[in-house]
């Protein structure tokens, strides 16, 4: 038996399963070099800003890959040569590209990411395009774990412009949690503690009451707490801060309160949220020692996110516990089997709204589009 359950453990271990990855011009993948202002990519911009703005996303990117990186200097005059009747549109077009930019860069460009905001800001009183672009560039930051650019000054700039914004108070408590956790960040490198056994992070919240480390974190946690609490009834963002609240209350030992939060999270059809909050919910359960309750609480994460990696491994390491060596080897069977491997939110979850990145890609992209001007 005891070959067994290492065996299992360590075949769930080994399968490669990074992050999601992020990175790539657009949607082709490819890398951007370069440097901003560069004077080979004066022209190299304006093209494309004018593929970009014609709907040739991957293009656009991908020109700038082989002629430079993206001139700022060029994108202004690019935006000017339209005439004021369509200098909103062309901020807005030049800002999306500068993100996509931004994303395909191995070391982020800040000098090119503050043009962009700054632009925005300035340009024109708060609209819907703006808070979109927003909520998109914060997201892209929290996907890098870009948390010095989020605290200050950039989300502290989306909110002044879109003080209501449920995203962006989101974003405001999550940035908060995530800085104090995971101050630790490599430019262009996600820094995480997010292990492929879900086990180890999820028993890692748990304090330790004799350890003076945890002892000083707990004011720490209360203010983030508190900062979740405020969001915990907003229709848009509520259950995931419900969620997120839920995994706070653990960290500060308060195991009955954090399953109240993860109760209230699980009402919601949104899926991450959902696979997330039962996730917790049977391992509150396993911990209790209620064993078939923790197993029904897996199967039914695997119901939404099927052969996710962190509930199957999770579930598989119950039943070898408690000597079911044939059910873990099939559930691990079925993990293996999976192809292509599905995306698991547990690899999400800490880097905040980036998983709507692609989505609010999609967005501006139809924005530009809709926006009238004349080319």
């Amino acid at each position: 038996m005891r070959v067994w359950s290492v065996t299992v453990i360590a075949v769930l271990l080994a399968v490669p399963q990074g992050l999601p990855p992020m990175r790539g011009g657009g949607r082709g993948g490819q890398t951007i070099t370069g440097q901003l202002g560069h004077p080979s990519s004066r022209s190299a911009t304006s093209d494309a800003l004018d593929r970009y703005v014609s709907g040739d996303y991957d293009g656009a990117i991908g020109a700038l890959v082989y002629l430079g990186g993206f001139s700022t200097v060029d994108a202004d005059e690019w935006i000017k040569r339209g005439g004021l009747a369509d200098a909103t549109r062309r901020r807005f077009i030049a800002s999306s590209l500068a993100l996509e930019v931004i994303a395909a860069k191995e070391a982020w460009p800040v000098a090119l990411f503050e043009w962009a905001c700054e632009g925005m800001r300035n340009a024109n009183p708060p609209s819907p395009n703006e808070a979109l672009w927003m909520r998109t560039s914060v997201a892209l930051a929290e996907g890098d774990a870009m948390w010095s650019i989020l605290q200050d000054p950039h989300l502290g700039h989306a909110l002044e412009r879109f003080p209501d914004d449920p995203h962006l108070k989101l974003a405001r408590a999550f940035v908060a949690e995530a800085s104090a956790l995971q101050p630790k960040v490599t430019t262009g490198t996600v820094t995480t503690d997010q292990t492929p056994v879900a086990l180890d992070r999820i028993a890692a919240r748990l304090p330790d009451p004799a350890s003076p480390a945890d002892a000083a974190k707990k004011a720490t946690f209360e203010r983030i707490a508190d900062g979740y609490r405020a969001l915990a009834s907003d229709p848009v963002v509520g259950a995931e801060v419900h969620l997120r609240l839920g995994d706070v209350e653990l960290r500060l030992g308060r195991i009955d309160a954090a399953v109240a939060e993860f109760h209230e999270a699980d009402h919601t059809n949104d899926p991450f949220v959902s696979y997330l909050a039962k996730l917790f919910l049977a391992w509150t359960k396993a911990r209790a020692g209620e064993t078939n309750a923790a197993i029904d609480g897996y199967r039914s994460a695997l119901d939404i996110t099927p052969h996710a990696r962190s509930a199957t491994t999770l579930l598989a390491a119950l039943y070898l516990m408690h000597g079911r060596a044939a059910d873990a080897e099939s559930v691990t069977h079925d993990f293996l089997s999976a192809n292509p491997p599905p995306a698991d939110p547990w690899r999400m979850y800490p880097r905040g709204d980036f998983r709507s990145y692609l989505s609010l890609l999609d967005q501006l992209h139809a924005a530009m589009q809709k926006t009238p001007g004349i080319f």
